[in-house]
């Protein structure tokens, strides 16, 4: 391998360590809901672990009502998933179904290998007032989308500017030995009684 080679490899190293990837477990959830205000909106996110099939942790923002970002439960429906969260009071709910794709129903949903699913359903709740193991529905009417959360470019160790240093002194160091070797391939002349010399010149 040449000096221009390994600086191009070097340059090319650095390069793919300053870019890392999004966690490929995190999904998008998106949507609206109709009652009680057609068209309003909702969206957050899930982190799936899609080799063990649980949901670890949800982050879902309702217009008009408020976020929830506490997981609360999260477990098998036929054919689909169920998940519910809380607001940080855990006095507000919100419970959502959503398809598991390959899985026919009756059989249970499963997040192993998730990729992706339609929301088939979700309600907001709160506790009735004065009545014990009771709940009140405050919205519903939910469609959606959960999908694969966009990839990011992100840092890593050894990365960023540690790596764009190291690539310029790679290419630094070469184009130096480069110069070197071209003026020591050209006739010189002496300069005087130091001995020095200089390459000579048209």
């Amino acid at each position: 391998m040449n000096m221009t080679s390994k600086a191009l490899a070097g340059a090319l190293c650095a390069m793919v360590l300053s870019c890392g990837v999004a966690k490929a477990d995190l999904f998008d959830a998106t949507g609206t809901y109709s009652i009680p205000s057609p068209g309003s909106t909702f969206s957050g996110t899930l982190t799936i672990d899609v080799i063990a099939g649980t949901a670890t942790s949800a982050d879902i923002v309702v217009q008009g009502i408020g976020e929830f970002p506490i997981l609360f439960s999260s477990g098998q429906i036929s054919g689909h998933w169920g998940i519910s969260a809380l607001d940080v009071s855990r006095t507000t709910e919100i419970i959502m179904d959503f398809s598991t794709p390959l899985v026919i129903p009756p059989n249970p949903g499963s997040l192993v290998g998730f990729n992706g699913g339609l929301i088939l359903g979700a309600d907001v709740q709160i506790p009735c007032p004065g009545e014990p193991n009771c709940a009140l529905s405050i919205a519903n009417g939910f469609t959606g989308t959960i999908t694969p959360h966009a990839a990011v470019p992100g840092p890593i160790v050894g990365g960023g500017l540690p790596g764009l240093i190291l690539a310029s002194g790679g290419l630094l160091g070469w184009w130096r030995r480069r110069l070197n070797a071209a003026a020591s391939s050209r006739p010189t002349r002496s300069l005087g009684r130091w001995g020095r010399t200089r390459p000579l010149t048209a």
